[in-house]
């Protein structure tokens, strides 16, 4: 059964001030990041119920044509303007876009949940075109991080807990795969929350050109 979108990242609704700041911070810095301008052509790999897309479609000028991607069904009932979804399931099946097709790629806590990495970065650089921006955002899996998630889900384990969801992955681990397999140039890290110093951050969001 598929989950309700809307609870898949309770967090974004959470009643704590600070717990919903430093989500929503994750989609700001994140599009500061992408640098979106008008006709740009995005996609949302992991897109849920879309949060990241209408924050596009709500904070960037002029037209963009934005496509989201997620293993979950029922984004075929999402409705934006300027957008279309498809269900892939991006560890193991191919994009349904041209090569070379967007300016812009998302990928925001999603990458940390694939056992392999593979295939969705080789689908990913694909269908990005030359020097286009891929970004992504992942969780440190610090002790400091473990220890937020149990003040928040009462666990120190991602498995467990509510909109649970298994991490494979630290950030780190994905930006050494990405940064490896020689497809693309880093060009940015930003580390949050913002106020506490680098060692402490709980999650990363990495801005990347393809070569």
């Amino acid at each position: 059964m598929e989950k309700n979108l809307e609870k898949l990242v309770p967090e974004y609704n959470s009643k704590n001030y600070f717990v919903r700041k430093y989500f929503f911070d994750r989609i700001n810095y994140s599009i500061k990041l992408a640098d979106i301008k008008p006709y740009y052509k995005i996609c949302d790999i992991g897109c849920g119920n879309a949060i990241l897309i209408k924050n596009i479609l709500n904070s960037v000028e002029g037209v963009v044509k934005c496509f989201g991607v997620d293993i979950n069904v029922k984004i075929k009932e999402l409705s934006l303007p300027n957008t279309s979804f498809e269900v892939v399931d991006i560890e193991k099946e191919r994009l349904p876009f041209e090569s070379n097709f967007f300016d812009v790629i998302f990928a925001i806590d999603v990458l940390e949940h694939l056992r392999d990495l593979k295939n969705a970065i080789d689908e990913i650089y694909r269908v990005l075109k030359q020097f286009g921006t891929f970004i992504i955002c992942g969780p440190t899996e610090s002790y400091f991080y473990k220890f937020c998630r149990f003040l928040l889900k009462g666990t120190f384990s991602s498995k467990e807990g509510p909109a649970s969801g298994e991490h494979y992955w630290k950030i780190k681990e994905i930006d050494k795969y990405i940064v490896e397999i020689n497809k693309f140039k880093r060009e940015k890290v930003i580390f949050l929350p913002k106020i506490f110093p680098k060692f402490l951050a709980g999650v990363w969001i990495i801005k990347y050109k393809k070569i």
